[in-house]
């Protein structure tokens, strides 16, 4: 019995790898689709950068001159230019219609690893300290927590179907295991638990707690 559980879990973790148009799943978009969405976020969506924190690129272009002066890459007004345009890019991504910081700080982000990875190494694992704050930022810890835990609830959904022989109206995931899940993923804690307070997380799930206020599980209602 077990085992066959233990197989229709992994056959229900297949599944989610399937192609499928509808946004509201954790599937991957048929390449069809998604080559219209590249092209229209290329062709419709021009990101205003007005709305940024003008002082990040300061600061970065700022520390990246101070430190270049040490023997490394000599950074130029153009490197930050590239960071603009590398900022609009990901804000393209996302359908925005004005840069944000996010944005900024994940193509900062890129340039960063970019760069690094042409410093001589006992230098690059100075950069990669002073830096460490805008390296993790491309880590998009959000989307990868909405991800990790919308798998976790479909696998629970389908071992309680097996067991029970029913649609389980309600699924829970206790907070240990997905905070174990995302351990690996170069999550911070308190990105984790920022992660509870989102809309994107009230909107499909309820957290639940015990007498003390503390997060002990993760309820989804199957509507």
């Amino acid at each position: 019995e077990m085992a066959r559980v233990a197989s229709e879990g992994a056959a229900g973790g297949a599944a989610v790898a399937q192609e499928d148009e509808d946004p509201a799943t954790t599937n991957p978009l048929p390449q069809a689709l998604l080559k219209k969405y590249i092209l229209y976020a290329k062709t419709a969506c021009r990101p205003m950068i007005t709305r940024v924190d003008g002082d990040t690129l300061a600061k970065v272009y700022s520390d990246l001159r101070q430190e270049s002066k040490r023997g490394g890459i000599p950074i130029t007004v153009r490197h930050m230019e590239s960071i603009i345009r590398l900022s609009e890019a990901h804000a393209r991504i996302f359908l925005r219609d004005y840069v944000a910081n996010d944005d900024v700080n994940a193509a900062i982000a890129l340039f960063l690893r970019c760069f690094l990875n042409s410093q001589k190494y006992r230098l690059r694992q100075e950069l990669e300290a002073e830096f460490r704050k805008f390296l993790d930022a491309d880590v998009e810890p959000l989307h990868l927590l909405h991800h990790k835990l919308r798998h976790l609830v479909h696998q629970a959904r389908v071992w309680e179907r097996r067991v029970s022989g029913v649609e389980p109206t309600t699924v829970e995931v206790a907070t240990t295991e997905f905070e174990a899940h995302v351990a690996g993923m170069r999550v911070a804690a308190d990105a984790v638990a920022a992660y509870y307070s989102t809309d994107e997380f009230t909107r499909e799930f309820e957290l639940v707690t015990d007498a003390t206020g503390i997060p002990v599980a993760i309820r989804h209602t199957v509507v």
